[in-house]
């Protein structure tokens, strides 16, 4: 009796462990393919969208077909001076994620962006040589204009310009349109900074939605090149359980 007991134990075992290869053998564990056409762009230009760097990429997965919508630019990095490094990453409906590089050619173009520079500087400093020499004062009688006249108001800052121009897109809401607000709306870092875009969302406020449901939905658009000098661009914005988008929150991001 305990012989048969113990086979049959064994029988139920190997059946067991047959029945969980099995499955563990039909889940799906195995990422999209992320692939480039012979059409892509190769050559980075300074402040290139994400939808100009998706161009030309796709995502196969072997359970789901065509995934490229799920293609996302994940971020963008120097290792050679006349190259950067784009990643991508895609998934599947398993949530299987894949991730893959492709390096874009950057040559020519930072002595491009220097000679503009030099230019910009010199066109700059002949218009404030033109601004000086017309805002000069002119003497009569032993005193100048600028004693008789009331002194320009301080030029606000950046950060002050961003601040005011955000509070106006949000003072045009509809009334029953989220408001997006952020900490501050221009920030400068040095080059290799990395930006923890979500530390900037200030606070978001809805008739209906509360705040916490209304976080889980932040849309961010735009992305920063640390390692690139130049302005960037991100957009955060959310949509409530109503359809109502709300102000199209712009952080200005000066890579220097």
């Amino acid at each position: 009796m305990r012989k048969w007991l113990i086979a049959l134990m064994v029988v139920l075992s190997v059946v067991l462990g047959t029945v969980v290869a099995g499955l563990r053998f039909a889940t799906d564990r195995k990422g999209p393919e992320i692939t480039f056409s012979s059409k892509k762009e190769a050559v980075y230009k300074e402040n290139m969208t994400d939808e100009e760097l998706l161009k030309g990429v796709a995502a196969i997965d072997n359970k789901d077909g065509d995934v490229s919508d799920s293609l996302k630019v994940e971020c963008i990095f120097n290792e050679e001076s006349d190259q950067v490094y784009v990643s991508y990453v895609a998934k599947d409906s398993s949530n299987n994620v894949t991730k893959k590089q492709f390096i874009m050619e950057t040559k020519g173009q930072k002595k491009e962006s220097e000679d503009s520079d030099k230019e910009d500087v010199r066109k700059e400093s002949e218009e404030e040589a033109k601004d000086d020499e017309a805002a000069a004062p002119v003497e009569e009688n032993g005193e100048s204009k600028d004693s008789e006249e009331e002194q320009p108001a301080e030029e606000m800052s950046k950060e002050e310009e961003a601040q005011k121009r955000e509070e106006e897109k949000i003072e045009s809401l509809a009334p029953e349109a989220p408001k997006f607000y952020l900490t501050t709306y221009y920030i400068e870092i040095p080059v290799g900074t990395s930006v923890d875009q979500l530390s900037y969302v200030a606070d978001i406020q809805d008739d209906t939605d509360e705040t916490n449901k209304l976080y889980r939905q932040i849309q961010i658009e735009g992305n920063v090149d640390i390692y690139t000098p130049g302005t960037y661009e991100l957009t955060y914005y959310v949509v409530d359980s109503n359809g109502n988008e709300s102000n199209r929150a712009v952080l200005t991001v000066e890579v220097q």
